[in-house]
């Protein structure tokens, strides 16, 4: 499975999405930051 590219920058991807990472890794303060 290839990741599809992701602007930071751009709209929020629509459905559902995975987010796969080590702990300690700022998964929450990423989702956090995109969400706000």
């Amino acid at each position: 499975m290839t990741a599809a590219p992701f602007d930071v920058c751009g709209r929020l991807p629509e459905g559902t999405t995975v987010l796969e990472a080590s702990a300690g890794t700022g998964k929450t303060f990423t989702i956090a930051a995109l969400a706000v």
